[in-house]
């Protein structure tokens, strides 16, 4: 049975995910039901400005009611499952494949996504970059872009640092 990943985040952007399964990748829209995203994940990361670390927040999905997380999914085989969960180490891994509905394409096998339950919007920064590539990522996906759209304008300004982190996969 194939594999598939509900991205979200910076997952969604091709030059992102094809540094950690070493390929590119062909996205299918999607949307994922009872779930919204949230920039509420946080980890600890090397600043490349201050070259020290900062807490920062990432993309995260939080259960809804009539929630609805528009996203892009790709196929992957195990040994590229087993790479993604490395590189997304602070969340968990959970399959969400009755909750997926495709605007477009169907796709038959397991859908799996990332999930933090590490959540705390009172400290941390949502980095410039982090946005740019997420924002930059769903420009071929109306509904997508839409919706990121008014989910960035909920981030305040002072929580926003300009620049980027370094990560297992390189520097964004």
């Amino acid at each position: 049975m194939k594999n598939f990943v509900f991205a979200y985040g910076s997952l969604m952007c091709s030059e992102s995910c094809s540094r950690t399964l070493h390929r590119m990748v062909d996205y299918i829209p999607a949307e994922l039901t009872g779930f919204s995203r949230i920039f509420n994940a946080t980890g600890h990361f090397s600043f490349d400005k201050l070259k020290s670390d900062v807490t920062v927040r990432f993309a995260n999905l939080k259960a809804q009611h009539n929630g609805l997380c528009h996203g892009l999914l790709f196929e992957v085989d195990n040994k590229e499952l087993d790479n993604l969960k490395q590189r997304e180490f602070f969340y968990d891994f959970v399959n969400v494949s009755s909750l997926i509905r495709f605007p477009e394409n169907k796709v038959n096998g397991n859908i799996f996504t990332f999930i933090s339950p590490i959540d705390d919007l009172s400290q941390g920064y949502v980095l410039q970059k982090y946005i740019k590539l997420m924002d930059n990522a769903a420009n071929h996906y109306p509904l997508l872009k839409k919706q990121l759209k008014e989910e960035l304008e909920l981030i305040k300004k002072k929580e926003i640092l300009e620049g980027g982190f370094l990560s297992i996969t390189g520097s964004y």
